[in-house]
């Protein structure tokens, strides 16, 4: 029980992330998020913090397919 309320005590970061439709991106998948100003700084989070997927959108656009992928930090 102390393991459980340890995990959830704890906030955890989630994001939605919109990008191109890459069809390989699954539900369950691990990724980490490297996204970075011109000065080389970590503007999320972490390079090292690791995510999991628990929900992708699809959709159309004018410049082709478009997925946002839900995201929450393990």
């Amino acid at each position: 029980m102390g393991w459980i309320i340890n995990k959830v005590m704890k906030p955890k970061k989630s994001m939605g992330i919109s990008m191109f439709a890459i069809p390989t991106i699954q539900l369950g998948d691990i990724v980490t998020v490297d996204y970075k100003d011109e000065n080389g700084l970590d503007i999320v989070t972490s390079a090292d913090t690791r995510f999991v997927v628990y929900n992708i959108d699809y959709s159309r656009k004018e410049n082709g397919p478009e997925m946002t992928v839900y995201v929450s930090e393990v």
